[in-house]
């Protein structure tokens, strides 16, 4: 009798809860990608495995975010479908994911577990990654007189720039400053950047270097004899000579260039016909 009762009570135990007892179900689940910066979703989804809705459709799918120290950012719930699968989504934003690292997804089942690996890159807070850009204070012209008329000049200066995140940025300029400039005006661009890639607007502003003081003379006034005997011993005084290498070199107008040779004619140096 009494292994006729057994049999009649085994044969009233559904056949699904024997066949779940003899394949227990678990946990298949994997992120949509292993690296994740800062502000990004994090896409889950997977599928119970050995799942029977007739048995589990009252169990719910508990997920929780754990931080590379092991401690809980956050937690939740979600619902699968009549054949076990399930999706769902975590936004790695906030101050629980300031910090770069090893984070994970722990999932629960019934009886089920599993953890998935996630790394997160870069981390970051509330205010999301920088991009503003730095700006470069406007430099004034610089003007400087050369010590003499052949030398270059060698003229040195300094430009700054402020950003709200980096606190040094050094702006890029050409040519740079210490750079031996010649008579006249250069331009001078300014770029920077900072540690975030923003680029600022360029800024450029005139280097000016004025010739010497006693390069702008008059020629001297000189009585020369211009007569006959002496004509062909005349030479061409010296500071001619210069007046036509300013010129040339741009230090002097070309009024005064006249004026030189104006003076020439009229000491009998250069005879027009």
């Amino acid at each position: 009798m009494k292994i006729i009762f057994l049999l009649v009570l085994i044969s009233m135990i559904p056949f699904a809860v024997l066949a779940n007892a003899q394949t227990p179900i678990s946990i298949d689940a994997h992120t949509n990608k292993s690296f994740y910066d800062y502000g990004e979703s994090v896409g889950v989804s997977g599928k119970i495995k050995n799942y029977d809705s007739s048995l589990h459709s009252d169990i719910v799918l508990t997920y929780s975010v754990l931080d590379p120290t092991g401690e809980i950012i956050t937690s939740g719930q979600t619902n699968q479908s009549p054949f076990g699968a399930f999706s769902f989504s975590v936004v790695a934003r906030g101050t629980s994911f300031e910090s770069s690292g090893d984070y994970s997804i722990q999932l629960v089942f019934g009886t089920a577990q599993n953890e998935i690996p996630l790394f997160l890159v870069g981390g970051g807070s509330e205010t999301g990654p920088d991009v503003t850009a730095p700006v470069i204070l406007q430099q004034v012209d610089i003007e400087i007189t050369a010590e003499t008329i052949d030398a270059l000049t060698t003229v040195t200066f300094e430009v700054f720039a402020t950003d709200d995140t980096d606190e040094n940025i050094r702006p890029i300029c050409k040519p740079a400053s210490g750079f031996s400039f010649s008579i006249g005006e250069t331009i001078v661009q300014c770029s920077a950047r900072d540690a975030a890639g923003n680029f600022a607007l360029p800024v450029s502003f005139t280097i000016i270097v004025n010739a010497p003081d006693e390069t702008q003379i008059d020629p001297p006034s000189l009585e020369l004899d211009a007569g006959p005997d002496d004509t062909s011993e005349q030479k061409i005084p010296d500071w001619v000579k210069n007046t036509m290498q300013w010129y040339i070199d741009g230090a002097i107008s070309e009024d005064e260039m006249i004026s030189a040779i104006q003076f020439l004619v009229n000491a009998g140096i250069i005879i027009l016909d």
